[in-house]
């Protein structure tokens, strides 16, 4: 997670992936990293790679997190990611409700 928060874009997309490919067991690392100006992006991103057991943490994000983290999610995309896609009867009432949020 160091290498996260201070590596070069590189280094980053390396730990993204490896995320990633950890799966579920990373999610909570992932959790704590949303919290975090310098990994919010990269970790978010992570999440949605990891998939359907990360819908949980990135709709609480969403609807709960500090407004900064629910800006960062929603308009970097992360609720489109190609992981996320089959999912989207379950992810399209969550961003309805986050619309209707300042």
């Amino acid at each position: 997670m160091d290498d996260l928060k201070a590596g070069d874009f590189k280094t980053k997309e390396i730990v993204r992936d490896a995320l990633i490919a950890i799966g579920p067991p990373a999610i909570p690392a992932l959790r704590e990293a949303l919290n975090d100006l310098r990994t919010l992006n990269w970790a978010a991103f992570a999440l949605a790679g990891i998939g359907k057991e990360s819908l949980p943490v990135l709709f609480d994000a969403l609807t709960n997190g500090p407004s900064l983290t629910r800006r960062e999610i929603a308009g970097a995309g992360v609720m489109q990611a190609n992981a996320l896609l089959p999912y989207e009867d379950e992810i399209v009432p969550v961003l309805v409700v986050c619309m209707r949020q300042e």
